[in-house]
């Protein structure tokens, strides 16, 4: 039930916005982040009410280490791929996707997994390898493809 109640309002606020429906309500409501939200919050309270006070600590204790070990690997390749951007490393690596390096795109491909690659020896994860490869390339992937 609570992931109908988020798929709903979710679904609600993108027909409302094709709709041309404008109302600050309706954005509210249908922002993913609040529909989530209140998602979870119905998912807590069904579970409180129907499930032991132990068993409901645990399940939020295993569904917190399982998202704060995603937010924390999605937040370290963001970081890290601002950090490369500051110091000038994506201008080098981005030159090599460039509508002005006339690379084939398989080329393209194997560059991008190269970074990846180095990234991810560097590191040690590979999620977070090819999120940051992703952000320093995206850009001048899109510029290329957009030039082209």
């Amino acid at each position: 039930m609570p992931i109908l109640v988020a798929l709903l309002l979710i679904a609600f606020g993108a027909i409302a916005e094709a709709a041309g429906l404008k109302s600050g309500v309706v954005t509210f409501f249908g922002d993913p982040v609040f529909a989530l939200f209140v998602g979870l919050l119905g998912a807590y309270l069904l579970a409180w009410r129907t499930l032991p006070n132990e068993r409901v600590g645990e399940a939020m204790n295993e569904g917190f280490d399982a998202t704060g070990q995603i937010l924390l690997i999605t937040g370290l390749g963001g970081s890290l791929g601002a950090v490369i951007t500051e110091t000038g490393l994506q201008d080098i690596l981005g030159g090599f996707f460039s509508a002005e390096a006339v690379t084939p795109i398989l080329l393209t491909i194997l560059l991008a997994w190269l970074i990846a690659a180095v990234l991810h020896l560097a590191i040690g994860s590979i999620s977070v390898g090819a999120i940051t490869a992703a952000g320093i390339l995206a850009p001048y992937w899109m510029a290329s493809k957009s030039l082209r």
